[in-house]
C-alpha cells in the first residue's frame, strides 16, 4: 500500500531509502528550530525551581521508606540517697543501705523487687512503695482488704498508708529475724510488719500525707501523719511529722521524735534545756523538757506536766495523772504531780519526796503534818 502511494510497485525499494534520506533530514531540520543543530553547543534554558522540586519529591518517592532517625535516650538522672558505694553503682542503679547497688526498675513484676517510685506504673498485681526520698520504691503485691486467702502465708493484708485506699500485702516479722528485704525495716517488735525504709529527721523522704518515723537512729519508716501538734492528745487524731504518739499518764500525747547520743540541733536531737526519753530497749524515743523536782527555775513548762525523776532530782517533764498522795499507782504518771509512784512493800503509792535536812520555807521542805524520812536515795527522802 505504501509503496502504490508513492507512485508503483516497481520503485518501492528505492523509494523507501529516498523517503529514509528525506525523513532524516526532516529530523535535523527539527533539531535546527529548537537550537540543537549539528555541532552546535546545546542551549541552556534557565529552570524553573518548581521542576527542581518536583525531581526532588519524586527521586524522594522512589527510594524506599527512610526510617526517622531516632532521639538518643536520655541518661537516668543521678540518684544520690545519701549512701556511698565502692564501686560506684551503674547508670541503671542507685546505692542504699549497706553501701549496695540496686536496680531502678520502671516495671513491677515481683514482690519484693526495687522499683522506680516516680515511673512505675500501678497495675491490678502490684504497686510500687515509695521509700528513702520517695524516689524508688519496693514492689508490693496489691490485696482484697478483708478477704482471706489474697496474701501469700506469712504475710498479711493492710492498708499501704492510713489515708489511701490501697491494700497491700506485707510480711510478718519478730525484730531482726530476716523476714524483711533488705530496704525494709521490722516495725512493730515481736508482732511486726516488714515497711519500707526512710532516713528519719531529713525532710522529703516520704510521699505526701506521710512522714518518716524512726526506728533507729538512722532509719525509720513511712507512717500517716496527721494534724495534732505537739502536747495534743492522739487517741483519735494523728499526730504532725516529726511527731508520735505516746503514753505519759492518762491521755496519749504527741511529742517530738528523737534518737539517744544526738546533740542538741544535730540530726535526731532535742533543743536546749530537753533530753531524749529512750523507749525501753532501743536507741531511740521522744524530747522531754529537763527538770529539777526542787529547783524553781526549771519547772516544767506546761502546766499540765510534772517533774518525772529519773536521777536524784534531776528529771523530765510528763503530763501527769490524777492519783493522790498515798493511793496505789503503776507509774510517776498516774500520780498528780509533784508526786512520785514509789515501791513500798509489796505495793506502789504515790509520794512525796523531800530533801533531807531543808529548812522551813526551803525548797524539798515537807508539809507540816510530816517529816521527811531516808528512803536510800542520798539526799532525797519521802514525806510520811
Amino acid at each position: 500500500m505504501l509503496g502504490a502511494s508513492l507512485g508503483g510497485s516497481e520503485g518501492a525499494i528505492g523509494d523507501r531509502h529516498h523517503m529514509n534520506a528525506a525523513g532524516l533530514g526532516l529530523l535535523l531540520l527539527l533539531g535546527a528550530a529548537v537550537g540543537c543543530g549539528l555541532g552546535e553547543e546545546p542551549l541552556r534554558v534557565e529552570g524553573d525551581p518548581r521542576l527542581d522540586e518536583l525531581s526532588e519529591r519524586d527521586a524522594a518517592e522512589a527510594e524506599p521508606d527512610a526510617e526517622p532517625e531516632a532521639e538518643p535516650e536520655a541518661e537516668p538522672e543521678p540518684l544520690d540517697l545519701g549512701y556511698r558505694c565502692a564501686p560506684a553503682c551503674l547508670e541503671d542503679q542507685f546505692c542504699g543501705p549497706g553501701g549496695v547497688c540496686f536496680e531502678r526498675r520502671v516495671r513491677c513484676e515481683v514482690e519484693g523487687e526495687t522499683c522506680d517510685a516516680g515511673s512505675t506504673p500501678r497495675t491490678p498485681e502490684f504497686v510500687c512503695e515509695a521509700l528513702l526520698g520517695a524516689a524508688i520504691g519496693v514492689c508490693r503485691s496489691v490485696c482484697a482488704l478483708g478477704e482471706q486467702g489474697t496474701c501469700p502465708e506469712g504475710q498479711v493484708c493492710g492498708l499501704l498508708y492510713a489515708h489511701q485506699d490501697v491494700a497491700i500485702c506485707r510480711r510478718q516479722c519478730q525484730g531482726d529475724d530476716g523476714a524483711c528485704g533488705p530496704l525494709d525495716r521490722c516495725i512493730g517488735g515481736a508482732f511486726g510488719l516488714c515497711r519500707g525504709q526512710c532516713r528519719p529527721f531529713i525532710e522529703g523522704q516520704c510521699p505526701e500525707g506521710t512522714g518518716c518515723e524512726p526506728s533507729g537512729a538512722e532509719h525509720g519508716a513511712c507512717q500517716t501523719i496527721g494534724a495534732a501538734a505537739e502536747g495534743e492528745v492522739c487517741d483519735q487524731e494523728v499526730c504532725g511529722d516529726g511527731l508520735r504518739c505516746t503514753g505519759t499518764g492518762a491521755e496519749d500525747r504527741c511529742a517530738p521524735n528523737c534518737v539517744g547520743g544526738a546533740a542538741p540541733g544535730a540530726l535526731g536531737g532535742c533543743e536546749e534545756g530537753w533530753a531524749c526519753e529512750l523507749f525501753v530497749g532501743l536507741d531511740y524515743g521522744v524530747c522531754r523538757q529537763q527538770c529539777d523536782l526542787f529547783d524553781p527555775t526549771q519547772v516544767c513548762e506546761d502546766s499540765g506536766q510534772g517533774c518525772l525523776v529519773t536521777s536524784g532530782r534531776d528529771g523530765l517533764c510528763v503530763w501527769r495523772g490524777r492519783v493522790a498522795q498515798g493511793n496505789r499507782c503503776q507509774g510517776t504518771v498516774q500520780c498528780v504531780s509533784p508526786l512520785q509512784c514509789l515501791q513500798n512493800g509489796d505495793e506502789a503509792a504515790c509520794e512525796r519526796l523531800c530533801l533531807l535536812g531543808a529548812e522551813e520555807g526551803e525548797e524539798g521542805r515537807c508539809p507540816r503534818d510530816q517529816s521527811c524520812t531516808m528512803a536510800g536515795f542520798g539526799e532525797i527522802g519521802v514525806c510520811r
